[in-house]
């Protein structure tokens, strides 16, 4: 098994998702999530659904979080 890089906090890039990225290439073992990056998140963007940040190191896409706008109600 590969011994996995070590990657220091202060090289990521944290930054809002945007047109400029190339998101066909991510890839994190999990079809739904790679779906939702992918086909999904910057269209829920678009109609303010969410927002999502991607996490990066030298221009490749490591992982990304999208705060959703949603609620979950709670029954008395």
């Amino acid at each position: 098994m590969p011994t996995a890089a070590i990657i220091k906090h202060e090289h990521l890039e944290i930054i809002p998702l945007c047109n400029k990225h190339t998101l066909s290439e991510f890839n994190c073992g999990h079809d739904d999530l790679n779906e939702f990056l992918i086909e999904d998140s910057k269209e829920q963007m678009d109609i303010m659904v969410n927002v999502t940040h991607i996490c990066s190191y030298k221009n490749q896409i490591l992982g990304y979080m999208t705060l959703s706008t949603d609620k979950i109600e709670t029954k008395k």
